[in-house]
């Protein structure tokens, strides 16, 4: 959205700022596959909604975890289907 937050004021955001996230956000993706436990869980196709969503915007070059974690996440057989649904409904829809 190209909101720049003044530091004075990153505890009202909730968040911090960006490059804060990003940090947080390497940092859990590289310590395990999944983000709860060992196995795959709603936080991590929440998660992946958002990599997907960042990498298809004009900040994908800033969001480190997008190749490991998108690429696994995007394995998943389930988003393969889901992914296959979207595109014969774009189709239909041109």
């Amino acid at each position: 959205m190209g909101l720049t937050v003044p530091a004075a004021r990153e505890a009202m955001m909730g968040y911090g700022n960006y490059e804060r996230v990003m940090q947080v956000l390497e940092s859990t993706v590289s310590e395990a596959d999944y983000l709860v436990g060992g196995s795959f869980s709603a936080a991590d196709l929440y998660l992946g909604s958002h990599i997907g969503l960042a990498c298809s915007s004009a900040r994908s070059t800033s969001v480190p975890p997008s190749s490991a974690t998108g690429a696994r996440l995007s394995a998943r057989p389930a988003k393969r289907r889901a992914d296959s649904i979207d595109d014969a409904l774009v189709a239909q829809q041109r």
